[in-house]
């Protein structure tokens, strides 16, 4: 029997299912996200990828599968894909890495690609989710930015990247290093600085050699948990011990700012309470503003 005939009578009976010509799956596996990717890319052909959100998702930097898939392909290439499959022919070089055997637009190409449609007020928080997952992200991102003549919501992409290459991991972050601590006040201020102490390498948000004072900005995102609160306590307990004391600003409930000032020498020195006290003026200026 040729290997056609077996093919007939196991999809007579039901074990395998035709998801595209010449694509064949078991049926047990027909409802897959990733033995459908695979099966669109081999459809689509050589310098076909995935793209946007469903590489995001083959990537793991979202966590639920997108109910179309996409695919980008050399600008000459036609072909008429089932409802399941959104094709963008493209005529710019897609950055691109092999996952489980499939060729995906990297994570930044497909950020840019993803961006815009995205519901309004999920983008920034997914955007930075996905940079926070990655060291070579944001570059990529940036690549993408250049070298992508259309990009949905391109300005404030951008700024999601000139904020994440300035150390930002949040919108909160962002809306800090942008808004409050970009004046001539806080001038002296030292950004993304490295302390190493207690046989780790800690990096601060903003450092203040003159008080010895830390600044972290807490976004819910990465430091939300009950987990990642009590590694910020093991954390600054770490750099008090080498003289160095943390404030936290975050967004509590509906209450705007909500500092928390450590107690130590540091904290009570008086250049770190005149800093303290100007943080809190800005920072509450600033979260009257953002919060309900």
């Amino acid at each position: 029997m040729s290997s056609r005939d077996r093919l007939r009578r196991a999809i007579d009976r039901g074990e395998v299912v035709r998801l595209l010509p010449d694509c064949y799956v078991a049926a047990q596996h027909s409802a897959s996200f990733w033995a459908r990717a695979d099966a669109a890319l081999a459809w689509a052909g050589d310098g076909a990828a995935v793209g946007g959100m469903a590489a995001l998702f083959l990537h793991r930097a979202t966590t639920s599968p997108p109910t179309r898939i996409t695919l980008t392909v050399p600008r000459e290439r036609r072909r008429r894909p089932p409802a399941w499959i959104s094709l963008t022919r493209i005529s710019y070089d897609v950055s691109t890495a092999r996952v489980s055997g499939m060729q995906v637009a990297t994570a930044g190409f497909a950020l840019a690609q993803a961006f815009g449609t995205l519901a309004p007020g999920t983008r920034t928080e997914t955007a930075y989710g996905v940079l926070r997952r990655g060291p070579g992200h944001v570059e990529d991102l940036c690549l993408a930015l250049a070298t992508m003549p259309r990009v949905a919501e391109r300005r404030r992409l951008t700024r999601i990247a000139s904020a994440a290459m300035s150390g930002a991991e949040s919108r909160l972050e962002e809306l800090g290093l942008t808004e409050v601590f970009g004046t001539a006040e806080f001038s002296g201020l030292i950004r993304q600085h490295t302390v190493v102490c207690a046989g780790r390498r800690w990096r601060l948000d903003l450092y203040d050699p003159a008080s010895r004072t830390a600044i972290e900005l807490d976004g819910a995102a990465t430091h939300g948990s009950p987990a990642q609160r009590q590694a910020d306590i093991g954390r600054d307990a770490a750099l008090a011990s080498v003289g160095i004391q943390t404030v936290r600003f975050g967004l509590r409930g509906h209450g705007g700012a909500s500092p928390v000032v450590p107690r130590g020498g540091a904290a009570r020195s008086r250049g770190a309470v005149t800093l303290t006290h100007a943080l809190r003026v800005r920072w509450g200026a600033l979260t009257s503003r953002i919060t309900p």
